[in-house]
């Protein structure tokens, strides 16, 4: 099956700017390509309200996915943008093939 090895989440310099890494692999002895996407949730506290930012947005068009494709493992790096006085909390981290959950982890930060 499919583990996230590593993911982390750094600021990117300017404010609330943030770059994400991410890496992905096949445990075992893959025989086939592994082929899905990538979606983050990012929870965010803006004063006293909870927040979420999904990456990619929802409705997103196919070139905008987190594509993956891989036989043994592959890195997704990217960044987005909270707004304005936003801390983020924790980023959920779901791999998805053929439209379901392959695995999912949260992690905070």
């Amino acid at each position: 099956g499919v583990v996230i090895r590593s993911f982390r989440v750094q600021p990117e310099g300017e404010p609330n700017r943030m770059r994400y890494r991410l890496l992905v692999q096949q445990a075992g002895k893959p025989e086939r390509d592994f082929i899905g996407t990538v979606q983050l949730q990012v929870n965010f506290a803006q004063g006293p309200r909870s927040f979420v930012l999904s990456i990619p947005e929802p409705d997103a068009p196919v070139e905008r996915m987190l594509h993956l494709s891989f036989r043994h493992y592959q890195r997704i790096e990217g960044s987005f943008a909270l707004p304005p006085g936003a801390v983020a909390r924790s980023v959920l981290v779901r791999i998805l093939a053929g439209g379901q959950t392959q695995i999912q982890q949260s992690f905070n930060l």
